[in-house]
């Protein structure tokens, strides 16, 4: 395998292209990992050309930060035997022998006193490299025999099995390069700026706009999309959302503004003319809307109260989304993961298909949505094998199979056909006629691989722990992971598994992308680690499996495996194993020069290529879903059903607030939890809309712990009376109370005073008198490397003459930066910072309020981001006020802070106008970003700039930044007389209204 080596870098430091660890984090990113006496001591961004057909897979802040979970001190490194309760989480360690042996003899017992539907592996998502994580435990356990499978997801549940029922199909979605055509996006639910639901999604809605596409985000939560990636946003009550879109349905079709020969000639169940055989007299979706058989037409007044999304909205959505076709209603994740989420799913595909927006280049059918024309990317490839005990059950019921498996079947949604697919087999399920058949055994050995599921990711973790407590339930529990997780916490047996940098693997695309990247083995594992591949092979051994779980192949040999599977099916040109890792490439991508749409021949010829439902056509009425006998749960027509534990209940009354729970760029469920820096950047906070603040502070009293301060990310409970004219002096009167919602953008510092300078600089000649100070025996000064970046074994001397190619120029685009803090991150890394000082960092600008609209709510609400770092200025005031000459400016225009010449006095930090110097209390110096001048030696960008997935940083010489973004425009920042700084900005829409009605939004998280 060949490893590039950088300019300037030792023998000993080499770098790699790899593909981003493949947790269940919405993308596939490919890193570029230095190593250096085998440790990886830096991660930098994809750095192929990039292209609209092909562009590169930049990571997020959690890529970036990577490091700090590969190496954080907590990593398990042997093998642990439970010695207290189950759940105390007390270990002793044990060898690997004595640890596998005793897991084979309780497979074996298990085995054979219960059966093989008495062991399970459960849902994990830890690891998706191919020859890492639960699907290699599946296989090892289909060889031995067999176990209790699962089908579905915690993620899709609702939307796997709700889009065939309309379309008998989840490959849905056009080739996100067709995004570019459409002239309205509707993001409904859907948070890409921080779940990322494909790399690069983010930045192709980016793009779309920047081609005229209108982009509206409907969303209970001002997410980081909503204010980034929108044109506007439209809060809605959670659990709502198919009432809207019933209304929306209402007004496209009863103004005529639906695509009715459509409608007519692909489509079943709009009318009463289009009914399925022997469901004639059923209610057909038009008769729901207009009220036919209830007696309630679902107009944009009945949508009103229950979504608080004001009537003129609702109809001013729906004649836009009927009028500007082509036009794309993409489905997030959220809304299908509550009471009656196929719902909403059901809804959304049928809206599609009333506005005609299926099947043609810049719509977008809804559903699932996978890509065009194959269905995307693989997900899992290494083969798992048949199951020879055959049944499954859906993922999320497993407490039910450890309580009662025994008497659990078909209507439990158990299945005994073996695998079930995620798609035609699994919407299959709902027209099944249940039959006596039953499990016969509860679950009794659970082997939980790349999961912290059973503590963590499911529902009422305290009832799953006093299950898991109890060992007459599940008799034996084996976790093989990173770290003790809760869910490890629980175990008999815990076993130390590598991280996908420390073994053989390759993962393509997520969701969206044609790539195949390359995960090779980069570093050894530390201490007694070992891969989940060699593990399950271990334990195959003793099982009397060993030849047929390996088939005589390694981690490595099965990659060779999985891209002769790719080379067969999607990517004929994909070139061998050994070319790939000789060139150093880490990702192979085929490029999108047409992108393909889905339903494009159904669209032209719906005789010729029907659709895999039982009429061949569209199903808005769903004739399966009919005959299951229970329309108050299961309509045959997508309809709006009101959850359980509803704001509407009796329940509301003791329980105002609903709670949700978004995904976060700190974690991947609970995967990077512990990793300091994305807590630095996203920290966990609680959010609640202002006019509700003052009810949350009298209950926090009364119930527990202090809330974080109130912000807008959502709308507010809809039985306060906005007081426009106290608004900014009480919270209850729907804004935060100024005096802790902190200042505006950085302003000009006041400058130290005169005499305390003057003391600080005897101060420092004293000590430098006394051999303090670092100086030679001559009493010359030496020649330092930079602490902080000499640290990690790349320290750029502080000295004269180097390169001279400025003055350069960052130019940032508050317009398309979504917040996601890859660019912190990767300063962070490249400069081996510790939590605590940020050289880059990322303030978060809001402003706007709320009014009451009858039962609705409208608001002025705002958001923009601030990347901000030193900014090299022409006249850096913390050169002129620094008493020791450690800070100076280049001839290219880098201003440098010499920390071997700085004693710490911060007089450069408080003139600062821009607060870029930061002290670093553990050493006493102050630091600073010094534009990665490693980086510049090299001909790079800074690491900010490369790492941006929306690529809102850019850099070069002056003349370069004005050709290609014109003259600078005006930003809420310091006069930039004061320092003439060398920053250039494109500022948000929203950034004028800052001035007045702005504050910074995360002051905890950027002022340390």
């Amino acid at each position: 395998m060949r490893a590039d080596v950088r300019p300037g870098a030792s023998r000993a430091e080499s770098m790699v292209r790899v593909g981003c660890p493949a947790h269940n984090c919405g993308g596939r990113c490919v890193l570029l990992a230095t190593v250096s006496d085998g440790r990886i001591v830096r991660l930098e961004a994809d750095d192929r050309p990039d292209v609209l057909e092909a562009p590169q897979l930049r990571a997020c802040a959690r890529g970036r930060a990577y490091l700090r979970r590969q190496y954080h001190p907590d990593r398990l490194l042997h093998p642990l035997k439970r010695v207290g309760k189950r759940g105390e989480g007390k270990f002793a360690r044990v060898s690997w022998d004595e640890a596998l042996d005793l897991v084979a003899s309780e497979m074996r017992r298990v085995r054979e006193t219960y059966g093989p539907g008495a062991l399970f592996v459960p849902y994990g998502t830890g690891s998706y490299n191919q020859t890492n994580g639960s699907h290699v435990a599946r296989r090892l356990m289909n060889v031995a025999g067999g176990c209790l499978g699962i089908w579905n997801s915690y993620s899709w549940a609702a939307i796997n099995v709700a889009t065939p029922t309309v379309y008998g199909t989840l490959t849905t979605g056009n080739q996100r390069q067709d995004w570019l055509n459409a002239k309205l996006i509707l993001m409904w639910g859907w948070n890409p700026a921080e779940m990322r639901d494909g790399t690069n999604s983010d930045f192709f809605l980016k793009l779309a706009r920047q081609r005229g596409a209108r982009v509206v985000c409907i969303d209970p939560r001002h997410s980081l999309s909503a204010a980034s990636l929108a044109d506007e946003w439209v809060p809605i009550r959670p659990g709502t959302d198919a009432a809207l879109m019933t209304a929306m349905a209402y007004v496209m079709v009863t103004e005529g503004l639906y695509d009715a020969e459509f409608v007519r000639t692909h489509c079943v169940g709009f009318d009463a003319s289009q009914m399925p055989p022997g469901c004639e007299g059923e209610e057909s979706y038009r008769d729901y809307l207009l009220g036919a058989r209830d007696g309630v037409p679902k107009t944009p007044e009945w949508a009103e109260p229950i979504t608080t999304v004001p009537r003129e909205t609702i109809a001013r959505l729906a004649r836009e989304y009927a009028t500007k076709v082509p036009g794309v209603l993409y489905q997030g994740y959220g809304m299908q993961r509550r009471a009656y989420g196929e719902q909403v799913v059901r809804a959304g595909c049928v809206l599609a298909a009333l506005a005609g927006n299926v099947g043609i280049p810049g719509g977008w059918a809804s559903g699932l949505g996978n890509q065009a024309p194959d269905g995307g990317p693989f997900w899992t490839v290494f083969p798992t094998g048949e199951n020879p005990f055959g049944a499954a059950i859906p993922c999320f019921l497993w407490t039910e199979a450890v309580l009662r498996g025994r008497e659990m079947g078909e209507a439990d949604g158990v299945v005994f056909s073996g695998t079930v697919a995620r798609g035609r087999d699994a919407a299959a399920l709902l027209g099944a006629e249940p039959s006596s058949r039953r499990l016969g055994t509860d679950v009794k050995l659970i082997y939980a691989v790349a999961t912290n599921a059973l503590i963590n990711q499911h529902a009422n973790v305290n009832r799953t722990a006093r299950i898991l407590a109890d060992e007459s339930k599940v008799e034996f529990l084996v976790v093989q992971d990173n770290f003790l997780t809760p869910t490890a916490r629980f175990a008999d047996v815990v076993l130390p598994a590598c991280t996908q940098f420390e073994t053989w693997g390759v993962e393509d695309g997520w969701k969206y992308g044609d790539e195949v990247i390359l995960m090779p083995k980069v570093v050894e594992p530390p201490g007694e680690c070992r891969s989940d591949y060699r593990i399950c092979a271990d334990l195959a051994r003793r099982l009397g499996v060993e030849e047929a779980f390996t088939e005589g192949r390694d981690e490595r040999g099965w990659v060779e495996w999985v891209l002769d599977r790719y080379r067969e099916t999607r990517f004929p040109d994909l070139p061998p194993l050994a070319d790939l890792l000789e060139k150093n490439v880490g990702v192979w991508a085929k490029p999108v020069t047409r992108p393909a749409v889905a339903f494009e021949e159904f669209r032209r010829d719906p005789e010729a290529h029907p659709l895999d439902t039982p009429s061949g056509k569209i199903e808005i009425f769903s004739k399966a879903l009919h005959e299951k006998g229970r329309p108050d749960e299961i309509p045959a027509v997508p309809k709006y059903v009101e959850e359980w534990e509803s704001p509407f209940g009796p329940e509301a009354a003791a329980y105002p607030l609903q709670v949700i729970g978004h995904h976060t760029l700190h974690r991947v469920h609970s995967t990077h939890d512990n990793n300091d820096w994305l807590e630095e950047a996203f920290p966990q906070r609680v959010f609640l809309n202002p006019l509700d603040a003052g009810d949350a502070r009298r209950r926090r009293r009364r119930r527990g712990p202090r809330l974080q301060r109130p912000w807008r990310r959502g709308p507010p409970v809809p039985r306060h009376a906005a007081d426009p004219a106290g608004r900014d002096r009480h919270p209850a009167g729907g804004v935060v109370d100024a005096r802790r919602a902190g200042r505006g953008p950085p302003r000009q510092r006041e400058r130290p005073d005169e005499r305390a300078l003057d003391a600080a600089r005897l101060r420092h000649r004293a000590a430098h008198r006394d051999g303090a100070g670092g100086t030679g025996g001559d009493g010359e000064r030496e020649t330092r490397t930079d602490p902080v970046a000499a640290s990690c074994g790349r320290g750029v001397p502080m000295r004269e003459g180097a390169p001279v190619n400025g003055p350069f120029v960052v130019h940032f685009d508050a317009s398309s930066c979504t917040g996601c803090k890859a660019c912190q991150a990767a300063c962070k890394d490249h400069n081996d910072l510790p939590a605590g000082i940020l050289w880059r960092r990322v303030y978060e600008v809001s402003g706007g309020g709320w009014a009451r609209a009858g039962a609705a709510w409208t608001h002025d609400v705002f958001a923009w981001n601030l990347s901000l770092s030193c900014n090299h200025c022409e006249r850096p005031v913390c050169a002129e006020v620094c008493p020791t000459g450690a800070v100076r400016r280049r001839e290219d225009g880098v201003v440098l802070l010499d920390s071997g010449k700085c004693m710490g006095c911060r007089y450069c930090e408080w003139a600062c106008p821009y607060g870029a110097p930061r002290f670093d209390a553990a050493r006493g110096v102050m630091t600073k970003c010094d534009l990665c001048a490693d980086r510049l030696e090299e001909g790079l960008a800074p690491s900010c700039v490369s790492a941006c997935p929306m690529r809102a940083l850019d850099f070069g010489p002056r003349e370069e930044m004005e050709r290609r973004y014109g003259e600078a425009a005006g930003f809420p920042l310091p006069d930039p007389r004061l320092t003439e700084p060398a920053l250039r900005l494109t500022p948000h829409p929203a950034a004028p209204r800052s001035e007045a009605d702005g504050e910074i939004a995360n002051v905890e998280e950027v002022e340390r």
